[in-house]
Formats: C-alpha cells, sequence, structure tokens
C-alpha cells in the first residue's frame, strides 16, 4: 500500500483541532442562532405574533445560510474545493450506477447528489423553521438555548429526511423532496477537471477498500498534478 501523505505536512496535534472546532461552533452559534435574534427581536412587539416572528427568525437564518454559501464561492481556493465537491458526487453516481470507476463513465454524471451535505443543512433549516414556530417567545437567553438544545434533535430528523429520500430517488415524492437540497448545490459544487476526478475516484476507490477489507492499489500517479494548486500526493 502507498503512503498517500504529502512529503513535509504535519498532521493536526489534538489540542489545535480540538480549539479549532471549539471556535467554529461558537462562530457557528453567534452568525445562525444569536444574530438573527439579535435582529428580529426589535420587531416583536409590532408583529403581536409568536409564530410570525419565529417564522421570519428561520427565514433569516436561510438567508444567511444561502447568503453566506453565494459570498464564499466566489473565492478560489473555495472554487477548487467545489471542484472538488462535485467531482466527488459524480464518482459516488458512478459507482452506485454500477459502472467502472473511470473518467470517461464519471463524466456521464452531475455534480448534485440528493445525499450531499449541502442539502443536509439546508434541510436542517426548514425543519428548524417548523420546529421552532411553536417554541413561543421567552426570554432572549431561553430562546437561544432553546434553538440549540434542539439541535440534535432536529438534526436526527433532517437525516432521516434526506437519507429517506436518497434510497427512493424512484418514487415521485422523494425526487421532489431532493430538489430544494440539488438547486443549492449549483453553488456549491463545480465542474471539475480530469485530475480532480482522479482524486475524487482514488477517493471512492480507498473507501470501497477499507469497506471491503481489501487492499488498496493506488491507480493513478501523481494525483492532482492538473491542478496547479494541490501538491501531488504520490511522489
Amino acid at each position: 500500500m502507498v503512503d498517500q501523505t504529502p512529503e513535509g505536512q504535519k498532521e493536526m496535534s489534538p489540542w489545535v483541532l480540538a480549539m479549532t472546532l471549539t471556535i467554529s461552533l461558537i462562530i457557528g452559534i453567534g452568525i445562525f442562532f444569536v444574530v438573527p435574534q439579535l435582529i428580529v427581536t426589535p420587531i416583536h412587539h409590532i408583529l403581536h405574533s409568536d409564530i410570525l416572528i419565529n417564522v421570519i427568525e428561520g427565514l433569516l437564518r436561510l438567508v444567511i445560510l444561502v447568503g453566506y454559501i453565494w459570498v464564499i464561492s466566489f473565492m478560489e481556493n473555495i472554487k477548487r474545493v467545489f471542484c472538488y465537491h462535485g467531482a466527488k458526487h459524480m464518482a459516488v453516481h458512478t459507482y452506485e450506477a454500477g459502472l467502472a470507476l473511470e473518467i470517461s463513465n464519471v463524466r456521464k454524471f452531475g455534480t448534485p447528489h440528493p445525499r450531499c451535505g449541502t442539502a443536509f443543512l439546508l434541510t436542517v433549516v426548514l425543519v428548524s423553521i417548523i420546529a421552532f414556530m411553536f417554541l413561543g417567545w421567552p426570554e432572549l437567553h431561553w430562546r437561544i438555548i432553546s434553538r440549540i438544545a434542539l439541535l440534535p434533535v432536529i438534526a436526527a430528523i433532517s437525516y432521516e429526511f434526506i437519507r429517506f429520500s436518497g434510497l427512493h430517488q424512484t418514487w415521485w415524492i422523494a425526487r421532489q423532496m431532493a430538489v430544494p437540497g440539488l438547486i443549492l448545490q449549483r453553488l456549491t459544487t463545480r465542474q471539475p477537471d480530469d485530475s480532480q476526478i482522479e482524486v475524487a475516484i482514488s477517493a471512492m476507490e480507498a473507501a470501497i477498500a477499507a469497506d471491503t477489507g481489501q487492499e488498496y492499489v493506488v491507480r493513478f500517479n501523481k494525483l492532482g498534478e492538473g491542478d496547479s494548486q494541490t501538491p501531488p500526493l504520490v511522489d
């Protein structure tokens, strides 16, 4: 088996990883829970409807999510990430269709996929709108705490929603359920080049080998070489 770790690349230490995740979590809570609450709180006394104000808060959260994705999609590094994202989906489509993982076969498929993290995030936001509608309008700190506390439940429901939709794409209703996520993936996936597809194929083959207990054999030399900003994974 070939060592695929780029020479000179250091692994992130556990404490750095923990700190990164903690900071990211705090920022995420601030942007998606605290900020919408601070924006809608001043207009609550005007609307006189707890349900309506909670719906507006949820829609604002949706706008923040889509707006954030749209803004970062203009960054060059993110564009490359989205190309790899699209390549991964195309490779998954190829595998699920029972075709050989070859570039020519992968090219037959589009970049969106019904079981995608982007679709999951969107589903979490949409489900949260329904869930939070009926929580009333208690004090600010209780509103924030209740939303954070319910997040695991909402995430679980959203996961099952995505899973059901992905497993039953032959059903009309399941295909319609997947449409919003597929539309949003127009922002988070891009058409990859051949070198990026090679990386996706190699990742898929490595995952299959790990799942089946087989040895992973590298088929492509100089992985990522076609991407001038990506160092080769194999010397």
